[in-house]
């Protein structure tokens, strides 16, 4: 803010990103019986487990920009508040990648059908055991962005609770902003999935089905809405403040969500936040 003078410029940047991943696996542990051998007159086991395994991973980023002029509306309202209204243009930017493997084994079941002895071997084998089965695969990659730059204004005040209003003091900080960001959002991934019913364990299975991997390509201009805003205690020093509070930001639609279809979805950016302040000059 130039000295003497209602207006000021403003130049903001927040960058963020995250990244995720989780493997889980269930399974039984029950040892089943599959058959009985008259030799030797004792039952003996194979280990089958059911199971469930999934692996999965995640990344996003984002980068949100502001470039502003703002001006001290002077409000007024109550004694020493402040408040400024600011103008100019946002940038945002999100990306994000995804990755997840699925393999079931859910229902092994073990039959024991009766058979014939044969004249080599009267009392060898009782029974024939057949472990029915069924068995699944899935599997997803994608990577999903949204681009967009367009007008912002916001709205910021500021409420002394105590000391002085330009110097030492506690304040009350509040804020408001609302963008119409104009940019494209892509998604770019590949998915299979496969499963096979199993009678037996030497024979071939008995049927199968297997979606052959599809790829996933689209790229679409999109109007995104964006509205935010934050509040918490500052306190102050004649340089330097110190803030404390919680800041929120909601990107309306930003990012295309589905996978065969688009499926507009928000990205949403909340939580608390803490900054340092530095003054330069007199």
């Amino acid at each position: 803010m130039p000295e003497g003078s209602d207006w000021s410029l403003v130049a903001a940047v927040r960058y963020g990103r995250s990244n995720s991943a989780k493997h889980k696996h269930q399974q039984t542990v029950e040892v089943r019986p599959s058959g009985k051998a008259l030799k030797s007159d004792n039952p003996w086991y194979v280990n089958l487990t059911n199971f469930g395994d999934t692996a999965s991973s995640h990344k996003q980023s984002q980068i949100i920009a502001d470039f502003m002029v703002g001006r001290d509306v002077g409000l007024g309202l109550w004694g020493g508040s402040a408040a400024t209204v600011d103008f100019g243009v946002r940038f945002a930017q999100f990306t994000s990648g995804s990755t997840a493997v699925l393999r079931d084994k859910p229902d092994t079941f073990i039959e024991r059908i009766p058979q014939a002895p044969t004249a080599f071997f009267p009392s060898w084998h009782k029974y024939q055991t057949n472990a029915h089965n069924h068995s699944f695969y899935g599997f997803d990659e994608v990577k999903r962005s949204f681009s967009g730059i367009g007008p912002t204004l916001s709205l910021n005040g500021s409420q002394t609770l105590a000391g002085n209003t330009h110097e030492d003091g506690l304040s009350f900080d509040w804020g408001m902003n609302a963008a119409v960001l104009f940019g494209r959002q892509k998604v770019k991934g590949s998915h299979k999935t496969s499963g096979i019913y199993m009678g037996n364990f030497a024979a071939p299975p008995i049927s199968r089905y297997s979606n052959p991997t599809k790829f996933i390509t689209r790229s679409r201009s999109v109007v995104v809405p964006n509205l935010g805003g934050f509040a918490g205690l500052s306190l102050r020093y004649t340089n330097a403040k110190i803030s404390l509070g919680y800041r929120a930001d909601f990107f309306f639609g930003a990012i295309d969500g589905g996978l065969d279809a688009r499926d507009a979805s928000n990205r949403s950016l909340h939580g608390p936040f803490a900054t340092v302040s530095l003054g330069l000059g007199n």
